[in-house]
């Protein structure tokens, strides 16, 4: 059963926030047009950039608690992780949109953007040789500079999503890591941990987050006079 616990993980992720969506009044699972444009324009590259970085050696996977079936360099359960997350974390936000006032937060939150891009430029420009460094540092920059020409930016919803979603992120990823399902190159990573969490994974989470949400939203909130009704349900 060890070789299933993958599998298990990604269940433990879906099957209670997709039988919250279908058994009570936010229904996330009957917007699949708006999760089938995150999975194609999200999910496929991120599964993309996955495959790549697998076979360069920047993570790999425990062959103990995976089944032996992979779609290239991949196991299949990875495949599951970029469904079953986005999922969860669009039903997050679907939540805190119906519970919590949509009232928006003066300029000033844009310092919290700022930092993070600052912070992954930095973290860029001192690792040129940390190949999983660059790669998660450049994709946090580029959502960080969609996520600042958007109204979602100012919305207090996104940033009590993003608050939420970060603790079942350091619950998540420390399962992974810390049994671990997913180990990493130790050239391709800085090697600075939060438990047994690369910083790297943090700027990952943000980026896969971000941009799935905002995809999810249409990318209506690129155009910041253009209103979502998902954004103002209640």
């Amino acid at each position: 059963m060890v070789e299933y616990t993958y599998y298990l993980f990604n269940a433990a992720v879906i099957i209670p926030v997709l039988l919250l969506s279908i058994f009570l009044d936010v229904k996330t699972h009957k917007q699949w047009k708006r999760l089938l444009n995150g999975y194609i324009f999200v999910s496929v590259p991120f599964i993309i950039w996955d495959m790549w970085a697998a076979s360069a050696g920047h993570w790999l996977f425990s062959e103990r608690f995976i089944t032996t079936f992979r779609v290239g360099t991949i196991p299949l359960e990875e495949i599951a992780f970029f469904i079953t997350v986005p999922f969860a974390i669009t039903y997050t936000y679907e939540v805190v949109c119906k519970y919590i006032n949509q009232e928006k937060i003066g300029k000033a939150i844009l310092s919290v953007p700022f930092v993070i891009f600052l912070v992954s430029l930095l973290l860029l420009l001192l690792n040129t040789d940390k190949a999983y460094t660059v790669s998660a540092s450049i994709a946090c920059l580029v959502t960080v500079l969609f996520l600042v020409k958007s109204m979602l930016v100012f919305l207090r919803t996104f940033w009590i999503t993003q608050a939420i979603v970060l603790v079942q992120f350091l619950i998540a990823n420390t399962i992974l890591t810390a049994l671990p399902i997913i180990s990493y190159g130790e050239n391709a990573i800085t090697g600075f941990r939060i438990g047994t969490i690369p910083i790297e994974d943090f700027f990952f989470h943000f980026a896969l987050t971000t941009m799935f949400l905002m995809v999810y939203l249409r990318f209506t909130l690129l155009f910041r006079k253009v209103e979502d009704p998902i954004l103002h349900r209640r």
